[in-house]
C-alpha cells in the first residue's frame, strides 16, 4: 500500500487496540459490544506539500462525516487521538 492508499484506522474489534475502558470511557459512559475506534493518526503520512495534507485530511473528514450519515456517533471526547464511536441507529 502506497501513502497515497492510506485510509484511516477504523478499528472493528477491541482485541485491535491495546487500552483500557477507563482510558478510553469516563463514568457516564461504558464500554459495549460494537464500539469502534477511529483515528487520525498518520492521516497526512507520505504528503510532500501541504496542499497533499489538506486533500489528505480532507478524505479523511469525508469518511468521517460519512460515518456519522450511516448513524455512528462519537461515545465521548475525541482522547489522546482514540475516538470511540457507537452506531445509534
Amino acid at each position: 500500500m502506497t501513502n497515497q492508499d492510506y485510509e484511516p484506522d477504523v478499528y472493528a474489534d477491541d482485541d485491535d487496540i491495546e487500552l483500557d475502558d477507563d482510558e478510553l470511557f469516563d463514568d457516564d459512559t461504558a464500554a459495549e459490544d460494537g464500539d469502534d475506534v477511529v483515528r487520525a493518526r498518520w492521516v497526512m503520512d507520505g504528503a510532500r506539500t501541504l496542499s497533499e495534507a489538506a486533500r489528505k485530511l480532507e478524505a479523511f473528514a469525508e469518511e468521517l462525516r460519512e460515518l456519522e450519515e450511516s448513524g455512528w456517533q462519537l461515545v465521548a471526547a475525541v482522547e489522546n487521538d482514540y475516538g470511540v464511536i457507537r452506531q445509534t441507529d
